[in-house]
């Protein structure tokens, strides 16, 4: 009697840890893949200045808000969620900091240099650039990657194209390579906490990630 007991009591202890473990895999460790996987495949754009996040109405918002990590066997994968979590405010700061600098260091450089149109007439480059210029994307990328001859490319096209609708030369009396220096050293420092912060964050977002693959491939608990 006592050995069929036993028998049923660990029956059923086996059944309810197949089933806890079928809806950890179905209610947490899927939806927090997918939602990985989603910031991952934005990596690229965010080592160029993008920025990185977790989506606002996706499942890690949800699953902390339900309070679906507070039991204890969940203690691994709540610990590294919360810092998933530390790490993306500690990105935002530097991230806004930077977007901040890259934009005045630049409009500061526009604002003050000369062109010539040919005519012997000098004015300020804001003058055809505008008082808020924008940059093309390849030269927003090209800031963040410290590349000065993709963002010198990007701004001799904008100067041929602004001239062709002119109707007028425009010669700047700073060569582009000097205007990309001039940024560079006003947003260097911002740069470097960035990226770095930014690093720090997707090494967690591939190693949680990784983690849970290996939970769900083995249909073990998140470890």
């Amino acid at each position: 009697m006592g050995s069929l007991l036993f028998g049923v009591l660990v029956a059923h202890y086996l059944q309810q840890k197949d089933k806890r473990s079928d809806e950890d895999r179905v209610r947490l460790y899927e939806p927090l893949h997918a939602e990985l996987a989603w910031v991952l495949s934005n990596k690229r754009s965010a080592m160029d200045g993008s920025g990185a996040s977790f989506r606002n109405e996706g499942p890690l918002p949800d699953i902390i808000a339900r309070g679906a990590l507070l039991h204890k066997r969940h203690r691994p994968l709540k610990a590294d969620v919360d810092e998933l979590v530390r790490l993306m405010d500690a990105e935002t700061g530097p991230y806004w900091e930077f977007q901040r600098l890259r934009r005045e260091a630049t409009q500061n450089v526009i604002d003050t240099t000369d062109y010539d149109d040919g005519k012997g007439n000098i004015a300020r480059l804001s003058k055809v650039l505008g008082a808020n210029f924008g940059m093309s994307e390849n030269m927003w990328y090209a800031l963040t990657r410290g590349d000065k001859e993709l963002w010198a490319k990007e701004f001799v096209g904008i100067i041929i194209a602004q001239a062709h609708i002119a109707g007028t030369q425009i010669v700047p009396k700073t060569t582009p390579d000097e205007m990309y220096d001039a940024i560079d050293a006003v947003i260097l420092s911002s740069r470097e906490k960035y990226l770095t912060a930014t690093k720090s964050l997707f090494r967690k977002v591939e190693a949680v990630n990784a983690r849970l693959e290996a939970a769900m491939e083995s249909g073990s608990r998140y470890a």
